[in-house]
């Protein structure tokens, strides 16, 4: 009897453990509290990139490849979460497209926004996005195979709470650019999410249609 009721107390223990780490896990998996980036949209410029100015080659991106840091990831088109922020993609293996914005190869930024772990111990598609230097290539394609090239041309660690930043990740205007965006810092339970963001700018250099 003593034996079975070490047994049932230890299965309990066991059965407690695992929900609390998927808990935790979960909220690093899909990002904030409402799966968003943390970073904030401009009400005013918000509209469909299929309306902006485009540039020679735009694309509907479908691959993103990073050859430097080994990412060769799905891109899913997401748009704003409820608060506000632009919202993340569903697991910690793609990358979403913000497809309110301009097209990867349209004037101005194209932002994809990818998670840095799954809260389990696995890195997520841009775990090392850290690495990368000016100069590294960033290759965006579609569902043909049509590919687009980038360069890094500046790397960038802001607070989540920081909202200076927002005009020129979401600007439609200017040359044909990518930004990437991922987390960084230190995990703040209580707010479930990290306290930094990397931004990774680059420039359209070619593309190859």
């Amino acid at each position: 009897m003593q034996k079975a009721i070490i047994t049932i107390l230890i299965s309990i223990g066991t059965v407690i453990s695992i929900t609390a780490l998927v808990a935790v896990g979960t909220h690093a998996i899909y990002g904030t509290t409402d799966d968003t980036t943390n970073i904030f949209v401009p009400m005013n410029d918000q509209s469909t990139g299929a309306n902006a100015t485009v540039s020679e080659s735009p694309l509907d991106p479908d691959r993103i490849q990073i050859p430097v840091v080994h990412v060769n990831a799905h891109v899913q088109h997401v748009g704003v979460g409820k608060s506000g922020n632009m919202a993340v993609p569903t697991n910690y293996f793609d990358v979403g497209w913000f497809r309110l914005g301009s097209k990867p190869g349209q004037k101005g930024s194209a932002v994809i926004d990818g998670h840095v772990d799954n809260g389990l111990g696995s890195a997520g598609v841009f775990h090392d996005l850290n690495k990368l230097s000016r100069g590294d290539d960033i290759f965006v394609l579609n569902k043909t195979g049509d590919k687009i090239r980038f360069k890094v041309t500046e790397i960038m660690i802001v607070s989540n709470k920081d909202k200076t930043i927002t005009q020129a990740v979401f600007s439609k205007n200017g040359n044909p650019r990518l930004t990437l965006i991922t987390c960084d810092g230190v995990w703040i339970q209580s707010e479930r999410q990290y306290d930094k963001r990397l931004i990774v700018f680059a420039d359209l250099v070619q593309t190859n249609r």
